[in-house]
């Protein structure tokens, strides 16, 4: 289980892909998604914690 408390403000692409257990291409391609939290710092993408807690809860299906 995952502390969201303990995870840094911004989470690198390996970081991300970890998390979501991908690999890391895919985690890129989420990167280049729209709706995906991202912020591309000139070739750098970050991911802010907060932002991706929300992106989850919202591609969360409930049946």
């Amino acid at each position: 289980m995952v502390n969201w408390d303990d995870l840094p403000l911004l989470l690198r692409v390996e970081d991300v892909a970890k998390l979501l257990q991908i690999g890391r291409n895919s985690a890129y391609d989420l990167c280049h998604r729209r709706g995906f939290p991202v912020v591309r710092v000139g070739r750098i993408f970050r991911v802010p914690k907060d932002g991706l807690k929300k992106w989850l809860e919202q591609q969360t299906v409930v049946e």
